[in-house]
């Protein structure tokens, strides 16, 4: 598994082409070692190989050209049945054994992705949920405090939120949460992690943002949110608590406090704003 896993980041045109050569050098020692040696196993191997890092309709074909290699090997190799009809019989039912391990090696691969990303994303929103989002920030804290880069981290809490269930019902504050995480993601670099912390709480991770930057982006991702929500929901709107660190960074739990700190700050001051905080700057 750890060697599939490995070859799945292998682009795909060399993926390919080291299953056609693997297959084509199987038939060749199959061809070489004659009848009375069977390789039939190792044939799974290419077949397991483009199935799990390629796509599934590829695997079939893997399936099916091992299977057409292995007859190949056989005739060549000077096998000879009591009855020709033996020769198709044996291909078929090796190709439906190569075809049915192919399918359900691609089914249990897209099992385990999606196992995966239910895992780490929030069944509702598709963020991060907390154990990964914390997962990931810990590790870019420790990333930038190595390298001395600056981070900001960026609370959001979502203003009258409850309104919105009460009166217009549980499916149209679903709906909101849902088109916020669409809003901050359209707004953010790819490095950028978005998290639900639970409920209508969410934190965004910014690597290598300083203080300046922080204030842009988020900003543009206030004015976005705004903009897209007001259309259903004016009632709503949110408030923000941005930490901006430098050099030796808080561990994970007092960055998430900081931030916190500060969107209750800008609770306080009236809601639908944005609190800044730098921590060792400049």
């Amino acid at each position: 598994m750890r060697v599939l896993e490995w070859a799945a980041i292998l682009p795909t045109r060399l993926k390919i082409i080291l299953t056609l050569l693997l297959v084509m050098l199987l038939g060749t020692i199959d061809f070489l070692t004659g009848v009375e040696l069977s390789s039939s196993l190792f044939y799974l191997a290419p077949i397991a190989f483009a199935a799990w890092t390629i796509s599934t309709r590829f695997g079939q074909i893997t399936a099916l050209l091992s299977a057409a290699v292995w007859f190949w090997a056989e005739v060549g190799s000077g096998k000879v049945y009591s009855n020709p009809i033996l020769y198709a019989w044996n291909t078929g039912i090796r190709f439906g054994i190569f075809l049915i391990i192919a399918v359900l090696l691609s089914r249990l691969r897209q099992a385990l992705v999606t196992e995966q990303k239910l895992a780490r994303n929030d069944y509702l929103t598709q963020a991060h949920n907390r154990r990964y989002f914390f997962e990931i920030a810990e590790k870019e804290i420790l990333r930038s405090s190595r390298y001395q880069h600056p981070l900001s981290l960026a609370y959001i809490d979502l203003d009258n939120f409850k309104q919105v269930n009460d009166r217009l019902g549980h499916a149209e504050g679903d709906a909101m949460l849902r088109r916020v995480v669409e809003g901050l993601r359209q707004n953010l670099r790819l490095s950028d992690s978005v998290g639900r912390l639970g409920g209508d709480e969410f934190v965004i991770l910014l690597p290598e943002t300083d203080a300046e930057a922080a204030k842009v982006t988020m900003a543009r991702v206030a004015a976005q949110l705004c903009r897209v929500n007001q259309v259903e929901t004016p009632i709503v709107t949110f408030s923000i608590g941005v930490v901006s660190c430098y050099e030796q960074l808080p561990d994970l739990t007092e960055l998430v406090k900081l931030a916190d700190a500060a969107m209750y700050e800008a609770k306080s001051a009236g809601k639908n704003q944005i609190v800044f905080v730098a921590v060792g700057g400049p």
